[in-house]
């Protein structure tokens, strides 16, 4: 079995003490996924989303609009 990762980002995060901006990216990809698989509503993938930002979670605002914009 031949394995290709592309590690670059997740040291580009390290190298920069950033990786709370890698677990965050995973809790939206989280939330897509449960709105994709209707486990939860998008206005529920919204307040979640408002939530992790207002409880000191950094989720760029071009993201969050790419995830509520996916859910229209």
């Amino acid at each position: 079995m031949i394995v290709v990762s592309d590690t670059t980002p997740l040291i580009s995060l390290l190298k920069i003490g950033r990786l709370d901006l890698l677990r965050t990216l995973f809790k939206v990809s989280i939330l897509d996924r449960a709105f994709r698989l209707n486990h939860i509503t998008a206005e529920e993938t919204r307040r979640c989303a408002e939530a992790l930002r207002v409880n000191g979670r950094y989720i760029s605002g071009e993201l969050l609009d790419s995830l509520l914009t996916q859910m229209r």
